[in-house]
């Protein structure tokens, strides 16, 4: 989630960012003159053009200039992804200077995402998200990916691939073994990871996907519930609204009218 958002141009001497621990996660971009972060009182960092930082949450650091104004860009998150958080490590920081494109990317990005920072509505968390996938991919320009993932991260992948390929070929109603071909697994492995990585059968993760699939309709469309049942992987209206029932506690139409 984003926390804070700045840009715009600053003079580190006339307003300085001393030391201090952040909180969030913090993708700081240099796109017009030289900054860098210091880590000790009386530091005097390599000052940096052109240049992302990544700084984790939880460490004591402040910016400074060369007594000239810079732009800078300044996004901070809750969380990034977990390989970028593996690839930072112990250390102080990640950087990567920018090429002139993309420095413009991130001063578009940082101007695009001032509405949602000042008055988020249902769709900016995933305005934020795609900004932030875009610093960690930047960030992850010059790191070595390792050739293979740990075992239970390669399960994670494998299975968050099925429920991708589930979603997209809900109205299908693919069984399980359907899925588990799709992503080149067997139907008996892919029940081993559903075990594993979620705790939960196959069965069950399907459906969750198919209950969160109908909420979203009921909530955002006026959709009867014969359009609704065939979206969401179901054959007739009847089993639509006897598992919608099981699952929710209520029927359809009483969830959609105290939405």
């Amino acid at each position: 989630m984003l926390r804070y958002l700045a840009s715009g141009p600053r003079n580190f001497t006339t307003s300085p960012v001393p030391l201090f621990e952040r909180m969030n996660w913090e993708f700081y971009a240099v796109l017009k003159g030289c900054a860098a972060p210091f880590f000790k009182e009386g530091e005097t960092p390599e000052l940096r053009a052109r240049t992302l930082w990544l700084l984790p949450q939880r460490i004591r650091y402040g910016w400074k200039g060369d007594g000239k104004s810079c732009y800078r860009a300044a996004f901070h998150f809750s969380k990034i992804p977990l390989e970028i958080e593996q690839a930072m490590g112990k250390q102080n920081f990640l950087s990567v200077r920018l090429g002139d494109k993309e420095g413009e990317e991130i001063k578009s990005m940082a101007k695009n995402l001032q509405p949602h920072y000042r008055k988020p509505h249902q769709f900016s968390a995933l305005h934020c998200e795609r900004v932030l996938l875009s610093l960690s991919l930047m960030i992850a320009r010059d790191l070595t990916p390792r050739t293979t993932l740990p075992l239970h991260q390669q399960d994670e992948v494998r299975l968050e691939r099925a429920i991708a390929w589930y979603s997209v070929h809900l109205s299908s109603n693919p069984t399980v073994d359907q899925v588990a071909a799709a992503v080149h697994m067997s139907g008996t492995n892919f029940r081993i990871i559903c075990r594993k990585v979620r705790g939960l059968s196959p069965h069950k993760i399907l459906r969750e996907i198919q209950m969160k699939r109908a909420c979203e309709v009921l909530a955002n469309t006026t959709s009867t519930l014969d359009q609704v049942a065939p979206q969401c992987g179901f054959q007739s209206v009847e089993s639509f609204c006897r598992v919608f029932r099981k699952e929710m506690g209520v029927t359809a139409d009483v969830w959609r009218r105290y939405t």
